[in-house]
């Protein structure tokens, strides 16, 4: 898909107190290509828009005004995270790199396939693990994670796709679309692989706590696990179509997972976690793709096919 890198400015619509059920977004950001995947600071003050535009978007929370453009990847970015102590930004794209950058200059202090490749295939998936330690999954269905310090280190591997990375208390998952999930334990030298259902594991997120971890499926359904006994302890069934993304909120009360399905209107839907019922739907016009919750849960930010991000004022608890 051909894009224009222009810069576009938001557009704020009005912000309600609250999201309730079938409730509209507060706030709409723009951008020039489909955004394929969102993620707020630690400290709660910028959130991260990326996508097919080939760039990433900061904005401002709360005056939703834009802080600046990360510039270099030749492709669709795919993934963007910053690390636990906020000192850097890290995206991943089709272009076949992932690039770390300076949070302050909005420079690139790093890119994988120039100094040390992590996969060798498109990354699809990254995450920060321990400090600076970069974790990727790739389209060959490698796993690879690198201290910036170190060699990299190549893991068990899938045997496709890898969608998704999650990491919580020394523990990190990875989805696949070969159906399964791989939890890996003590500097990844423990994996145990968990069958995430008929289809192909879209997204994979643990709880606050690390007691729980979530995958969402292709055909609608979103498996838990308690992480202890590796156990499967609940099934959620009833979703249209793809669930490309699940989210804990920081309080752990809440699951929000994406339903949606190609060219119709989607819902973010919330899950209490102690019942599993659903308690709220978030509507949004067309397909979203990702879903990110701010650290104190009072916006859900939601990344979409038709170029915006969308984001959800939630009642604070």
């Amino acid at each position: 898909m051909k894009t224009i890198c222009a810069y576009v400015a938001v557009v704020i619509l009005g912000v309600p107190a609250v999201a309730r059920a079938g409730e509209k977004p507060a706030v709409i950001l723009k951008h020039e290509g489909w955004v394929a995947a969102v993620a707020f600071s630690p400290d709660g003050k910028t959130l991260a828009s990326a996508g097919a535009d080939k760039v990433v978007r900061l904005w401002e929370v709360g005056t939703w005004k834009p802080k600046g453009v990360l510039k270099g990847h030749t492709d669709c970015v795919c993934a963007v995270a910053m690390n636990a102590d906020g000192k850097w930004w890290i995206t991943a794209s089709y272009d076949r790199t992932v690039k770390l950058w300076d949070i302050d200059e909005l420079t690139e202090v790093y890119t994988s396939q120039k100094q040390k490749a992590i996969v060798t295939s498109a990354p699809m998936a990254i995450s920060f693990f321990r400090g600076a330690m970069i974790i990727a999954g790739g389209l060959d269905g490698q796993v690879g994670a690198l201290d910036l310090s170190n060699e990299g280190v190549k893991l068990p591997r899938h045997k496709s796709w890898v969608n998704s990375l999650a990491f919580s208390k020394g523990v990190f998952a990875s989805g696949s679309s070969d159906g399964t999930v791989c939890i890996f334990r003590d500097g990844a030298k423990e994996f145990d692989f968990l069958e995430g259902g008929a289809g192909e594991v879209r997204c994979v997120a643990f709880s606050p706590n690390g007691k729980l971890l979530a995958a969402g499926n292709r055909y609608g359904t979103v498996r838990i696990w308690d992480t202890a006994s590796k156990k499967e302890i609940k099934t959620i069934t009833g979703h249209m179509g793809e669930v490309w993304s699940i989210a804990f909120s920081p309080d752990g009360k809440t699951l929000a997972a994406v339903d949606t399905e190609w060219k119709k209107p989607s819902k973010v839907k919330l899950y209490d976690t102690t019942t599993w019922k659903e308690r709220a739907a978030l509507d949004c016009p067309g397909e979203i793709l990702s879903i990110a919750y701010s650290p104190k849960g009072d916006w859900l930010a939601a990344g979409c096919w038709d170029k915006t991000v969308r984001l959800f004022a939630l009642a604070a608890k």
